[in-house]
């Protein structure tokens, strides 16, 4: 199977992020490993709780790899849309999301004085997901059927590997319940102390950006 995502040596940017998401995968893995041994073989250095703390940072890392199939993904919706509508659906109507969720959130303006307040934060709600769902898509369609034949076990490998980063989507933008992975990331945060805003910052830009970056 092939490590490297079809297009990324066009994008930099992605070309980066798959390298370091297969560094966290491998640390992901090697955590897994770790948690499987017994108490007093466990490394001094994942000991008291930090194993906890070093695999939810692999996860973060990892999901660089499905972050990068998105943004390829989109690469490709934009090219089939044209720059104009591809613009307007890919990138100002999730910012207008974002930027209404962030208003609302502040109590800037109540969601009740809104005509049809509930269409509207079911729209901001649900757009951006919807278009980083269409992005992952059409990465994973093309990389099954590249050109006339079809190609399942590669489109198979490249879905596989973008689940931390569907993992961290739903857990975070979409607020599934997973109790490990939200207890993990607030003792994570706790333990990285001054670090922690930076990496909050970076985990929204993940989830986040997805849907309207590049």
């Amino acid at each position: 199977m092939t490590t490297t995502p079809p297009g990324s040596g066009r994008s930099p940017l992605v070309a980066v992020a798959w390298w370091l998401g297969w560094c966290g995968l491998a640390g992901l893995v090697a955590c897994g490993i770790v948690a499987l041994l017994p108490a007093d073989r466990v490394p001094t250095v994942l000991a008291e709780g930090r194993l906890t703390v070093v695999a939810m940072l692999a996860l973060a890392t990892s999901s660089l790899l499905g972050w990068g199939c998105v943004q390829l993904g989109q690469q490709r919706l934009r090219r089939s849309l044209g720059p104009t509508l591809g613009a307007l659906l890919l990138a100002v109507l999730p910012l207008a999301c974002a930027a209404t969720t962030a208003i609302l959130a502040a109590g800037w303006v109540p969601a009740d004085a809104l005509p049809r307040s509930a269409e509207i934060v079911l729209a901001t709600r649900w757009y951006p997901p919807a278009v980083l769902a269409a992005s992952l898509l059409a990465f994973l369609t093309w990389t099954t059927r590249p050109r006339t034949r079809i190609r399942l076990g590669r489109g198979l490998w490249f879905a596989a590997l973008t689940v931390p980063y569907v993992v961290l989507v739903a857990v975070l933008a979409l607020d599934v319940p997973v109790p490990w992975l939200q207890t993990a990331r607030v003792e994570t945060l706790d333990a990285i102390g001054g670090w922690s805003f930076a990496v909050q910052l970076a985990l929204a830009y993940l989830v986040g950006d997805a849907a309207h970056s590049g």
